[in-house]
């Protein structure tokens, strides 16, 4: 009985001391940093940002989605831990949103029924529509074209403002 006690106790020792890991390096020394996302001056919510970082990082990953403010406080992520704030340095920005397609233009699998013709249109009316109702410019979503570039400063809170409709 005592064995089974001491076992169970070594067990749950173990599973602890897993769930205690110390934070990666690249969590610490983290500068706060916060971008807003407007179109002609008004938020924009549900953008994703993301800092790609001038100097290859590997697996560390700076995003944070915007809220109804169009304010995105930005997350260092590394393996499977996050910690608020990006580490020190140059950032190009990118931002994403999704674009809902109605389900006229959504329809994949009864595409596959039209004819090469009718394939061609629907895609020109799917593009037409992405283009019309597309509130981040290509040039934003892409770390090779964006022209935004962030340069985050040491033990200072870092913030930036980003008007769409001025790169459009």
């Amino acid at each position: 009985m005592k064995i089974i006690r001491i076992a169970g106790i070594l067990f749950c020792l173990t599973c602890l001391t897993g769930c205690f890991q110390a934070a990666p390096s690249e969590l610490k020394n983290l500068s706060p940093v916060e971008i807003q996302v407007v179109q002609d001056g008004k938020p924009v919510e549900n953008v994703l940002v993301a800092l790609y970082s001038e100097m290859p990082q590997g697996t560390v990953g700076c995003s944070a989605l915007t809220n109804s403010h169009g304010t995105a406080i930005l997350k260092t992520s590394v393996q499977s831990q996050s910690a608020n704030g990006v580490s020190p340095g140059n950032y190009k920005v990118v931002l994403t949103k999704d674009v809902v397609l109605p389900a006229e233009l959504s329809d994949f699998e009864a595409e596959q029924l039209l004819s090469e013709s009718e394939r061609s249109a629907m895609q020109k009316k799917r593009d037409d529509f992405l283009n019309k109702n597309r509130v981040v410019p290509k040039t934003l979503e892409t770390p090779g074209t964006t022209p935004i570039i962030l340069e985050v400063k040491p033990k200072e809170k870092n913030s930036l403002i980003v008007d769409v409709a001025k790169h459009q």
